[in-house]
């Protein structure tokens, strides 16, 4: 992990860097298990070519997957978002979640948990965010996501 987003993560979260390993798994993005100073284990996501907002878009999808309550999301823990420019950085740190597998009782759980999640609506698909004409992201992607 570079100094600049060792920084970036400890000026976020308001705890310094102590280890940092790269994980498996990511397709858009480098993957990072951090261990900060003060205990806690971060999960963190970065990408040279973040294209701006996809992150903060992102953590803002994740609180709203959570708020119904059916279901343990992914909780966001900080985004940074630099504007563009040779030294931006732009991570997404979300709290550590243990790797492991779902016995039968758990992907029961997981089930009902996801029909419970889908029976609280939406305004209309893909909709969650202030703004009702504000894109889609979906990897490097943006869809028009205005009501038609």
């Amino acid at each position: 992990m570079d100094e600049a987003l060792n920084e970036a993560i400890a000026t976020a979260v308001g705890s310094a860097v102590a280890a940092a390993t790269a994980v498996p798994g990511g397709d858009l993005n480098d993957g990072w298990r951090v261990d900060l100073a003060d205990g806690r284990r971060l999960f963190v996501k970065t990408a040279a070519d973040a294209p701006p907002g996809g992150y903060t878009a992102e953590a803002a999808g994740l609180r709203w997957l959570a708020e119904p309550g059916t279901l343990a999301v992914a909780e966001p823990v900080a985004v940074v978002d630099s504007p563009a420019g040779e030294d931006a950085v732009r991570l997404l740190a979300l709290a550590w979640i243990e790797p492991g597998r779902l016995d039968a009782a758990g992907e029961e759980t997981l089930g009902r948990g996801l029909a419970q999640l889908h029976a609280a609506g939406a305004p209309r698909f893909g909709a969650f965010g202030a703004d009702p004409a504000e894109p889609l992201r979906i990897g490097p992607l943006e869809l028009p996501n205005g009501p038609a």
